[in-house]
């Protein structure tokens, strides 16, 4: 937050409007997108507040975080291949530019600057002539197109980044709330022939694919109609049901939701099955859950209480239930492709249906010492024991060379946002993989330093790919709830990103982004993945190493990490080849006196 006090508290103010309260995810054309408006007035020109960049951050279901500079260019934070995602048009349209704005020697230079504020000769704002006599009013439409969006409630914030010889960073413009709404997507279906079949094709959407074939009966009618399919489900189905009443709960795949009716019931007179495939990420697949177990889950909407079934043969064909037009729900059959990442199902009726497997029974761990070391890639297991992670994010994407690939995530209970990699080879298809832990990664010999938010193991392709030989430079970008920041006394800049190289923990670089309603955004830099932990107060990089006997994942409780130690069995110390030499020595000199001793005294007799 950029604090301003004295004559430079009204010096600079930033706002931020919507032009509508809600979009169409997805929609084609302006239907799809929403414009925000961001005003920067610089109401006194020779106040020190060199701007650097402009932030669009949007929390939600999928937080994102934009950002140019202040000639409305240089956009970064835009989907992979996706550049015209976020555009900005500047008013006037080079916006702040090197003829009336700089921070610079000689660059917009203000007529008083270094004399009614001395913060250093040079610094400032001025007007086209650098005269520095008027006040400054440049303002940034910035559009977003909702394609890559998740649909859900968001609230927009425009943060201004400056920095100064003052300890200064952040101007916040107020919060606009607005609300991304489902995608609707209309397939029309061809009139099909009795005992034929027809296709939709495979159709994408950032939630998740989806497609379905239509079968016909042998004494079928062609009739026309539109299937609309809406990605998530509709407001009026309750998808979060408690696993305990038979409803999808911790086996559900988070979001893979699509909502299927038709314009024309008297359709499903005429049909013999509809085969329908949902297509997942293996990433989304919950830790607990064993890919094999997946299937649909269909909204039973007609029955007393409504609730989700999951789509499981041990009998089938089977009836569901008689759907609110009177015609059986019959399933067929059902399956899991675990080649192609979709579930299946043939099924008679359409409606509400989601994605959802069998949670496992965890097995406790063993008892007995962690291995050390921090290995792993994102290919395979990372050898974490499994009880210490709480959830795992997994995504694939092309890494090329001197180009930049993000990786977001979006489970709300990942403090990571995203990671950008940037490669120095062309490496094809690559797996990041995160990992949110309970404490301290077994996989590192000693705790975080400092007071540790959370815990994270972070992989990329296979053993031995993240190194600085195939990664150019990387950055990683993490929220940190401001609750939590606030009750400990923390500030922004107590926050680093701490990396394990295999043998202690390094700090990287670290700095702030931004400062929302609920959490304060950062970014780390880093160019090899390894366990990581989110700190503060980091007083000591290199800690004292556990005492021998003991790994210590103990953490301060104002944290709010699990406490936990483990404990492992002392084994005294090995005696070395001196000591076993002098043993050996005293041994011989004792038997050499005592024989002496002996023949001397028979002497003396």
């Amino acid at each position: 937050m950029l604090i301003l006090s004295g004559p430079l508290a009204s010096a600079l103010k930033v706002t931020l409007s919507a032009n509508k309260p809600n979009v169409t995810a997805g929609a084609t054309g302006a239907a799809g997108n929403i414009t925000f408006t961001t005003w920067v007035n610089l109401s006194s020109p020779d106040a020190y507040v060199p701007i650097q960049r402009i932030y669009l951050n949007l929390s939600g279901p999928l937080p994102r975080s934009f950002s140019f500079n202040p000639a409305g260019g240089d956009i970064q934070g835009y989907a992979t291949g996706y550049p015209n995602e976020i555009t900005i048009v500047a008013n006037p349209s080079d916006g702040f530019n090197s003829s009336n704005y700089g921070f610079g020697p000689g660059i917009g230079y203000g007529y008083n600057t270094g004399i009614t504020y001395p913060f250093g000769s040079g610094y400032g704002y001025g007007s086209a002539g650098g005269a520095g006599l008027t006040p400054l009013n440049v303002s940034y439409a910035i559009t977003l197109n909702t394609t890559n969006m998740y649909d859900g409630n968001y609230t927009a914030r425009t943060n201004v980044y400056a920095v100064g010889n003052q300890a200064v960073d952040f101007l916040s413009t107020n919060s606009v709330s607005f609300e991304i709404l489902p995608r609707i997507i209309t397939v029309p279906i061809p009139g099909i022939d009795a005992g034929n079949t027809t296709e939709s094709g495979l159709i994408q959407t950032p939630v998740g694919n989806f497609s379905f074939m239509i079968v016909a009966g042998t004494n079928a009618s062609a009739v026309n109609l539109n299937v609309t399919v809406q990605v998530n489900p509709p407001t009026n189905v309750s998808y979060q049901i408690n696993a305990s009443t038979g409803g999808l709960g911790a086996g559900a795949m988070p979001g893979l939701y699509f909502n299927y009716s038709i314009d024309d019931p008297t359709w499903y007179d005429n049909i013999s099955y509809i085969h329908m495939r949902m297509y997942y990420n293996q990433s989304d697949i919950p830790s607990n859950v064993v890919e094999s177990t997946l299937r649909p889950a269909r909204y039973l909407s007609n029955t007393t209480p409504a609730s989700w079934v999951k789509l499981e043969c041990g009998t089938c064909p089977r009836t569901l239930e008689v759907a609110e037009d009177g015609r059986n729900v019959n399933l067929n059959a059902s399956g899991v492709n675990e080649t192609g990442n979709y579930v299946w199902a043939n099924v008679t009726h359409f409606s509400s249906y989601g994605v959802a497997g069998t949670v496992t029974a965890t097995t406790p761990p063993s008892s007995g010492g962690s291995s050390g070391g921090g290995g792993g890639g994102g290919g395979g297991g990372s050898g974490e024991n499994f009880s210490n992670i709480v959830l795992k994010e997994r995504y694939e994407l092309q890494i090329f060379k001197d180009l930049t690939t993000t990786y977001s995530f979006k489970n709300a209970s990942n403090p990571l946002i995203y990671v950008k990699i940037t490669g120095n080879v062309s490496a094809g298809m690559q797996t990041v993989s995160v990992e949110v832990l309970k404490n301290t990664s077994t996989l590192v010999k000693i705790a975080a330093p400092g007071m540790v938010y959370k815990n994270v193991n972070i992989w990329v392709g296979t053993s031995g790919f993240a190194t600085s030989k195939n990664i150019k430079d990387a950055t990683i970008n993490f929220k940190i709830d401001n609750s939590w920041l606030t009750s400990n006394g923390i500030s922004g800049s107590d926050v680093k990103l701490l990396k394990w190289d295999g043998s202690k923990w390094i700090q990287l670089e670290t700095t702030i982004i931004g400062k929302l309603d609920l959490y304060t955004v950062f970014e780390g830099k880093t160019t090899s993945f390894s366990p990581f932990a989110i700190s503060a107060k980091v007083s000591e990089i290199n800690p004292v190493k556990t005492p021998e006997g003991t790994q210590s994942g103990t953490t301060p409780a104002t944290t709010g990490e699990t406490t936990a130690t483990r404990t492992e069995t002392a084994k005294p110390p090995a005696a070395s080849t001196l000591t076993y030499i002098l043993i050996v020595i005293g041994i011989v000199l004792a038997v050499v006196i005592v024989v002496a001793y002996y023949r001397l005294k028979k002497k003396e007799e």
